[in-house]
């Protein structure tokens, strides 16, 4: 028997990195996307539920509620501003003030990409959740006093090697 045409577990696991690595990086572009839309905003913060992820709220650097997402959030319609050129043409032929295509990206992701909201921005009561624990994504770590000075969305390391979106 020959292996010539055979392809290594290795190549699995290597393509799996990969994928992963791509997948945080397409998070950072929500994270902007969002973050253009509630500049004041340092978190969204999401809902998991049995058909993928909702929108909850997009809060401070102080954990305080910037905007609300009603509970059906399609009701908003378009996000309330522009996304900058710069951010768009980053989404292709997707379009970035629809908050469904936002979700859509977001849902891509499996749970160890997006993190339990931290205990310093949950409101009274949510650490004491199970199931609706509330989920975050990081919009602007320069509001934290990143070390090195980075404000970019966070992919998981401290400080964020990730440079400014501006």
């Amino acid at each position: 028997m020959t292996t010539a045409d055979l392809t290594p577990l290795d190549a699995l696991y290597d393509a799996q990195d990969k994928l992963k690595a791509e997948a945080r990086a397409l998070i950072t572009l929500v994270a902007a996307t969002i973050h253009a839309q509630y500049p004041g905003g340092a978190y969204l913060v999401l809902q998991q539920t049995d058909n993928g992820f909702r929108y909850d709220s997009v809060r401070d650097a102080k954990g305080e509620t910037v905007f609300q997402f009603p509970y059906c959030w399609w009701e908003i319609g378009r996000f309330p501003r522009p996304v900058p050129d710069e951010i768009t043409a980053l989404w292709g032929n997707e379009d970035p003030s629809d908050p469904g295509v936002v979700l859509s990206l977001i849902d891509a992701h499996d749970d160890d990409i997006i993190k339990y909201l931290p205990k310093e921005f949950m409101q009274p009561g949510e650490d004491k959740l199970d199931r609706n624990t509330p989920l975050g994504i990081r919009l602007s770590p320069c509001e934290f006093g990143s070390p090195r000075g980075v404000c970019a969305p966070c992919c998981g390391s401290d400080p964020c090697p990730t440079p400014c979106f501006g």
